[in-house]
């Protein structure tokens, strides 16, 4: 008796439909009806005789047995669109996603590197602060914060998370070097998703700050260091990803009492899923960077999104 094999026109559309969990996205992307959509479904559940989705009022579920027939075969289509792209001589796309902060401050000073020595691969870097969910995007790569422990991940080292006040040279008063109280009476500058990291330090160095500070709060860590280049105040920076305003004298550390913590910033993919080698160059390439400059200075464009203080934009 010969192999067992599904019919591949309904196992197409089971992948096109899982990936969108709509049997009327999936009808859309093929390019027929969605009774057509459900009838090649129910063709591959007759030839697995098992239910492959729960069918539901606006939307549609993998049972078990559904979620280990899309984990093994998504794969399988994913590596067939990479050879037809290169058949066609056309540039791969890599999907990355990443926090904002991270993209503007570390990745895109890095980014002509890569795509002057990678010219075929085309990347899409998108930002999100929430962590990827893998099973609900098409994203192959995610550089994420943390201890690296997310479930059904592979996650690699790269940018570790060191912390200290940093500020401009302009500021008003700025604090003389190891002058911890004059905190006491200066804006504390902070940012919605970091808003942890001054009662870290402040315990670090053994401060115990009271109700009389100021503190000037901005939506993005972007906007926190760009305030404090402007001298509003003094900021808790990530010096990994000021390195530039830092070698330059834009902003300076007039503590210079950093606290290194168990977190760092990853490059992070499923398990289970084979990365293109599209995706494996941009997975080499960032280990590459981050590992040469661990082990000492490298010279690094300084994003363009921080200006100086009186600069105006786009000069």
């Amino acid at each position: 008796m010969g192999r067992r094999f599904p019919p591949l026109n309904p196992l197409r559309t089971f992948e096109v439909a899982a990936r969108c969990k709509s049997f009327t996205e999936a009808a859309d992307e093929l390019g027929v009806t969605q009774a057509a959509v459900s009838r090649q479904i129910s063709v591959l559940e007759g030839f697995f005789k098992a239910r492959l989705f729960e069918r539901n009022v606006r939307s549609v579920t993998l049972t078990p047995v559904g979620r280990q027939l899309y984990d093994d075969v998504s794969s399988a289509f994913q590596i067939i669109r990479w050879s037809t792209d290169r058949i066609f001589q056309e540039n791969v796309l890599v999907r990355v996603q990443t926090y904002p902060t991270f993209a503007a401050r570390w990745l895109m000073p890095r980014l002509s590197h890569f795509m002057t020595k990678f010219p075929s691969v085309d990347l899409r870097v998108q930002t999100a602060i929430k962590p990827v969910d893998f099973s609900k995007t098409d994203t192959e790569i995610a550089i994420q914060f943390g201890r690296g422990d997310w479930p059904n991940t592979v996650a690699h080292p790269l940018v570790t998370d060191a912390i200290e006040p940093v500020c401009s040279p302009h500021l008003a008063a700025v604090p003389l070097r190891g002058d911890l109280t004059a905190l006491l009476h200066q804006t504390l500058l902070t940012s919605k998703y970091r808003s942890r990291d001054w009662n870290d330090w402040f315990e670090h160095v053994g401060i115990q700050p009271g109700s009389e500070k100021r503190w000037l709060a901005f939506e993005s860590s972007i906007l926190t260091y760009q305030a404090a280049i402007e001298g509003l105040g003094i900021a808790m920076g990530q010096t990994a990803l000021l390195g530039a305003e830092l070698k330059t004298g834009v902003l300076i550390k007039p503590f210079d009492m950093p606290l290194r913590r168990e977190f760092q910033y990853w490059i992070v993919w499923p398990t289970g899923r084979r990365l293109s080698p599209e995706a494996r160059k941009f997975v080499d390439w960032i280990i590459a960077q981050a590992e040469s400059e661990r082990k000492g200075p490298v010279a690094v464009p300084a994003p363009v999104a921080l200006r100086r203080p009186g600069q105006k934009l786009g000069t």
